[in-house]
């Protein structure tokens, strides 16, 4: 919209406005640049939410606006973009999940990354028809941030179950 606001990484803001729904997903209309009040810079951003796609998929709406990362992602559908906007479906070899490549942020032009990557954005939802249940997506923000050499998002053991197999064996199971 106009006029255009430029805010670096680590900036906060105080946002006021209007909530709303634009397509299923939850934004904040403010009435005019007012509504946008820088409060300080250089703040540490978010650490993602390390998610599979299957975790991704089974409740989506919990991740709306949040920063979410999926490890070892591979191309499955979708053109990597040379300019514009468009569709990609990135797969963890269980699950896929539609990535949307907006053409106002850098990725299109660059070069399609070498798959697997490890892959962070913001979880989104499009959906153009009532009740407003389905269209999530996840909205990557920069190529060089948010596509990573595989193994560059830590993995982190959330629990594991340990058995003892019948030649006295433990089997780890996480």
């Amino acid at each position: 919209g106009s006029p255009v606001l430029t805010w670096a990484m680590g900036d906060m803001l105080q946002i006021t406005g209007e909530v709303d729904q634009y397509n299923g997903m939850t934004e904040i209309i403010p009435p005019d640049s007012s509504g946008w009040v820088f409060q300080s810079s250089g703040n540490p951003t978010p650490d993602p939410i390390v998610l599979t796609l299957t975790q991704y998929k089974a409740d989506p709406e919990t991740y709306e606006g949040s920063l979410v990362g999926f490890i070892s992602l591979t191309l499955v559908g979708g053109t990597w973009p040379t300019s514009g906007s468009t569709n990609l479906q990135l797969s963890d070899g269980i699950d896929t999940v539609t990535f949307r490549i907006d053409g106002d942020t850098n990725i299109p032009g660059n070069p399609e990354p070498t798959w697997p990557r490890d892959v962070l954005g913001i979880g989104s939802q499009y959906d153009t028809s009532p009740p407003y249940d389905g269209g999530y997506q996840i909205f990557p923000r920069f190529f060089e941030t948010d596509f990573l050499p595989p193994g560059t998002i830590p993995v982190e053991l959330t629990s594991f179950t340990a058995n003892v197999n019948h030649n006295g064996q433990v089997e780890l199971n996480w």
